[in-house]
Formats: C-alpha cells, structure tokens, sequence
C-alpha cells in the first residue's frame, strides 16, 4: 500500500545487482496515480544462480528528484541460468515454435557462444 498518494512525474529507480558482475542494472519506471500497483522489471540478466539472493534497491523519487521512498530488498531465483535454453522456445504472438531451435527440442545450440560469468556476483 501506498504510504501517500501518488501523482504524476513520480518514477521509481530501481538498481539490481548484475548477476554477470560489474555496474549495477538501472531502471526508471514512472509512475501511473491511479493504478494499484507497479511492476518493476529487469532487464535481461544472465549468469543467474539458483538460490543465491541479488541485492534490488528500489528509489521513489518525485518529479524534481526528491527522494520520498527507498526500499532495499533481495531476489533469489528458484532456478539456475544453465538450465533455460539458449533462444527462445517459442516467437510470435501467436507462440510459434522457435525454427531456430529445429532439432534441438532442450533449447541447447551446441555452437552458441555462452556468457562470461568469470565476474560473476
């Protein structure tokens, strides 16, 4: 719940840890008054670890800047990033199977280049 109410040119400024290492991930995500809630959402992240918690500190700030708001929390993924397959399974609005992916039905590419994780967080 909101601990006021909300109104426009608030954003939130959310910084994740880089699972792959180096800089932070930053996000600004402006905020809708009148919707109930907000989704925040990363960008693409890779060398994602099963259980292992990555810091998110999350800014609400007002249209000049000033910050109203912090949050400092942690995600941990469920999974592992060794185990989603290497494109997409399925592309489209209609959810084609990825012809990518033709012959490969785990989603493993035997000739993909895999991320450096060597400065893995």
């Amino acid at each position: 719940k909101p601990l006021r109410p909300m109104v426009d040119g608030q954003v939130a400024v959310v910084s994740f840890q880089n699972p792959a290492g180096g800089d932070p991930l930053i996000v600004n995500q402006k905020i809708w008054p009148k919707l109930p809630h907000i989704t925040l959402t990363s960008p693409p992240l890779t060398c994602v670890v099963k259980d292992k918690p990555y810091k998110v500190s999350i800014r609400i700030e007002d249209a000049s800047g000033t910050l109203l708001q912090s949050i400092d929390t942690t995600m941990t993924s469920s999974e592992d990033q060794t185990m989603l397959p290497d494109r997409p399974l399925v592309i489209g609005p209609k959810y084609e199977l990825n012809p990518d992916l033709a012959g490969h039905p785990d989603g493993k590419l035997p000739d993909t280049q895999k991320p450096d994780c060597s400065k893995a967080t």
